[in-house]
């Protein structure tokens, strides 16, 4: 508080165990507000509420989930009655959970898939994955001094082929 004025993270954990919703005003520096800069008139609120994004709902429902599994876990992991307890509810309810999402596909394919997807905007194709190959191309990489000159043929010294050498000669021993 004392270095950027406002309050830490800490503090704000506390808040919400202590199940604090508001941040009390003595709390809020007037830096902080929208009453900060001198003759500020604040614009006119959009007529339209607020809409949270699907992901952002997705998130927020995971975090809330955690936490109310983690207190959980906390309480039940001291006797284990009550972790089995724990155990056979979670079992029953993910049996009841994929039972929900299979309804869903055979009702609607289209909604179970697009879920998390908001209903007013259109899904764009996204680009193919491009698949790469491990080390340079043939375009790129550098081409040796043994490929740019050949070897030179050797020529046979007794028929004049460029097969064979004067060593291996089928003539000259004719």
């Amino acid at each position: 508080m004392d270095r950027d004025g406002i309050l830490c993270c800490h503090i704000l954990k506390i808040f919400t165990h202590l199940g604090v919703d508001e941040i009390p005003e003595r709390y809020i520096l007037k830096r902080w507000t929208q009453g900060a800069l001198s003759g500020y008139v604040p614009a006119a609120v959009a007529e339209q509420p607020y809409v949270m994004p699907p992901e952002s709902q997705v998130q927020l429902r995971h975090v809330n989930l955690n936490m109310g599994f983690t207190k959980l876990a906390r309480i039940s992991s001291i006797i284990d009655a009550a972790t089995a307890i724990v155990n056979k509810h979670l079992r029953a309810a993910a049996t009841e959970i994929s039972h929900l999402n299979k309804s869903l596909k055979k009702k609607n394919p289209v909604l179970a898939v697009q879920s998390t997807s908001a209903p007013d905007q259109t899904t764009k194709p996204r680009d193919p994955a491009k698949t790469t190959t491990k080390g340079r191309t043939k375009v790129h990489r550098t081409v040796s001094a043994l490929e740019l000159h050949p070897k030179k043929k050797v020529q046979c010294q007794t028929c004049g082929s460029f097969e064979h050498n004067s060593a291996t000669c089928k003539m000259r021993f004719l």
